[in-house]
């Protein structure tokens, strides 16, 4: 089970990595993990315990489109970096995958 809710409400209250691995009984790597990736996604404490465990996964692991209908590791729009392009079910680029 995944202990990310209790991870951020510890961090919130002032706890240490160190002391976060201790109480929930977990690698500090875990809990460095946890907190870098909530950073990175923006989630606060309060945002966490309004989510759902698909959402609050999603969102750590930069998913947040699946759960509007795209495929895993499916880019659409105009954000999508220079040569990537959805790549079927192989995953494998081919040459007009990287053509300009």
């Amino acid at each position: 089970m995944r202990k990310i809710r209790d991870v951020l409400r510890l961090k919130e209250v002032g706890f240490s990595q160190r002391q976060i691995a201790g109480s929930l009984a977990c690698a500090r790597s875990t809990v460095g993990d946890t907190l870098s990736r909530a950073s990175a996604s923006a989630l606060t404490c309060e945002e966490a315990q309004g989510l759902d465990e698909a959402a609050l996964q999603a969102r750590l692991e930069g998913r947040v489109g699946e759960l509007r209908g795209q495929r895993p590791g499916e880019v659409r729009g105009p954000e999508a970096p220079y040569g990537l392009r959805d790549r079927g079910a192989g995953g494998a680029a081919g040459a007009a995958d990287l053509a300009v």
